[in-house]
């Protein structure tokens, strides 16, 4: 059979074009042409008898009455045999035709309600929620299988091309559907699921399907709960105050803390902790995993509780300051007992201090703070002059413990190593105050702050009582002619 619209060879049993889709049913099938040497109905076949009459024709002639006989009764039978097939043909048609068309309207049709395979789930935490579609294809393929079974098309062997081509597409699943939104969820919202099917039409196997816009109602997202990321977070601090460095512990695991400063910390310095999530100040990414929202993102830090050096003179505790008095006189009572006349001392007065403070740390050589009690000694010569003079003891590293403890290794002094020389007599120190300011401050200047409380002041000269030394104070001036004048 060949397709009357496009030409298409197609099977014998087709009731529409596989190519084109047109109704081929009534179709004529191309014919071989008959044989020509083939015999055609003798018209013996319609003779009853064998008798004839004469009868006279128009030209005067005759002719046989039985053929002429024979011949309207052989018409005769040729048309009748005519009618009875064209009239048979008719039937088989209308009868093809009333069975296909009969067959169709009679068939039952069954609704498919796409909605009712498709599944809504909710996850996440209540105003970041997150909505996930599944479509159940197995149960809608058994509806389906259902549907065409109770048709009795499902396993029917004389389907047709096009009903056979219908229930691929059909479990080809021939349409889409989409969630008009899927995130940013709280409990309560709708959402809508929208189908769009393609436009087929599945009567021809007894199918209607039908999807139409549905809401849904979410529900069952967690609550969001505050949080505090500063709860179990801590900063830690190593070394020394000013030069001591910051680190952090605790907090939250998901979050970044940045800490302003983290090195050359003084007590008292405050501290910024800034947290963000994924190098970002935007939450809701975390909020959304964790179910968190946070109470703050940003705390100060005051530097406390931690090892300081003394920054300042005021910040030495008077009990400290007695006690390097103390250190000062004693070590001065034992170099005047090797003087070859001791009682030629008459005491010394504190003037105050110079404090150096380094201005930058330098962890390679190590950072110092030194301390100069500066004192004014007074010496009775042999003429009876009074001789006057200025010296220091250095102390380092002043500090202030955690605990508010003030302390400072007495045991490490230096005493001045610069040599005054007066009638043929050695003396450690200097003539002026500014001798001692040069060398204990000006020449490092470059690398320290200092801080200077020294005043002179006026005095009558002490009585003393020697001590025991080895040092070379009150010595002669050939003894202490190789003695440094520089600090070292």
């Amino acid at each position: 059979m060949f397709c009357p619209n496009c030409g298409k060879e197609l099977s014998d049993d087709s009731t529409f074009c596989g190519y084109c889709g047109a109704r081929v049913t009534g179709a004529e099938t191309v014919q071989p042409k008959e044989d020509s040497q083939k015999k055609t109905i003798s018209e013996d076949a319609f003779h009853e008898d064998d008798s004839f009459v004469e009868s006279p024709s128009e030209t005067g002639g005759t002719q046989k009455a039985g053929a002429k006989n024979k011949e309207a009764n052989t018409t005769g039978k040729k048309r009748f045999l005519g009618f009875a097939l064209m009239a048979a043909g008719i039937f088989i048609v209308i009868g093809m035709i009333n069975l296909l068309s009969g067959g169709v309207s009679s068939m039952s049709v069954t609704e498919v309600d796409l909605n009712n395979y498709v599944g809504i789930s909710y996850q996440g935490y209540d105003g970041y929620g997150t909505a996930q579609s599944e479509f159940y294809y197995d149960d809608y393929q058994d509806s389906i299988e259902k549907a065409l079974e109770g048709n009795g098309i499902l396993d029917d062997e004389n389907l047709t091309g096009q009903q056979k081509t219908l229930i691929d597409q059909l479990f080809d699943m021939p349409f889409t559907y989409s969630i008009d939104k899927d995130s940013g969820l709280r409990n309560g919202d709708k959402v809508s699921v929208a189908f769009d099917i393609k436009d087929i039409s599945f009567q021809d196997i007894g199918i209607e399907l039908k999807g139409e816009t549905k809401a849904y109602e979410v529900s069952g997202l967690e609550p969001i709960q505050e949080i505090d990321p500063f709860e179990n977070f801590s900063i830690e601090y190593s070394g020394t105050a000013p030069f001591c460095s910051a680190s952090w512990s605790g907090g939250l695991r998901e979050l970044t803390y940045t800490l302003s400063k983290t090195e050359n910390l003084r007590v008292g310095d405050t501290i910024t902790v800034t947290v963000d999530y994924l190098g970002d100040n935007d939450f809701s990414e975390f909020t959304q995993k964790t179910g968190l929202t946070l109470t703050q993102t940003e705390k100060t830090f005051t530097v406390q509780n931690v090892d300081t050096y003394a920054m300042s003179t005021t910040d030495i505790s008077e009990a400290i300051r007695d006690k390097m008095d103390k250190v000062a006189r004693d070590s001065m009572m034992s170099k005047v007992a090797h003087w070859d006349n001791p009682s030629s001392y008459k005491g010394m007065d504190f003037l105050g201090y110079y404090y150096l403070t380094p201005k930058k740390n330098d962890s390679w050589w190590g950072s110092h703070f030194y301390l100069y009690s500066v004192y004014k000694v007074n010496v009775v010569e042999e003429s009876g002059n009074v001789l006057s003079y200025y010296t220091y003891w250095q102390f380092e590293d002043p500090m202030i413990l955690a605990d508010g403890t003030c302390t400072c290794n007495l045991d490490q002094y230096e005493h001045c190593f610069n040599t005054i020389v007066s009638n043929n007599r050695a003396y450690n120190g200097y003539t002026t105050l500014e001798g001692i300011f040069n060398d204990c401050v000006s020449k490092n200047i470059e690398e320290y702050e200092y801080e200077d409380t020294v005043q002179e002041k006026q005095s009558q000269p002490e009585q003393s009582e020697a001590g025991n030394s080895d040092d070379s104070e009150g010595t002669t001036a050939e003894d202490a002619a190789e003695t440094s004048s520089t600090q070292e």
